[in-house]
């Protein structure tokens, strides 16, 4: 699991990077970043109802990409703010599918 210091967690902070932010998109997440001061890069995952109906599937896919992001976010040499937001796609690969969409 990711710790605590890398997450965003308050619902401020995800509108405020939803509003000053850039975006990307790949084929399961859609990207929302922004610089911060934080000095590390900090990380939050929205997986909607749109995903899945259920929860437990929509936890398992945020466990899958935090998984992820905890063997990379040591290669970020700067701090941003970063919002991967999972699309309908997501539901249906692997776990390798979705580290190679991330990395």
């Amino acid at each position: 699991m990711l710790a605590k210091k890398y997450k965003i967690k308050s619902s401020k902070e995800f509108q405020k990077i939803y509003k000053h932010s850039r975006k990307l998109n790949s084929n399961l997440l859609f990207v929302k970043f922004a610089t911060n001061n934080y000095g590390i890069s900090r990380f939050g995952v929205v997986v909607s109802r749109k995903v899945s109906s259920l929860a437990v599937k929509r936890n398992k896919i945020k466990r899958q990409i935090f998984s992820v992001l905890r063997d990379i976010v040591k290669q970020f040499n700067k701090s941003y703010d970063i919002i991967l937001i999972a699309r309908k796609k997501i539901s249906q690969v692997n776990y390798q599918e979705i580290k190679k969409d991330i990395i």
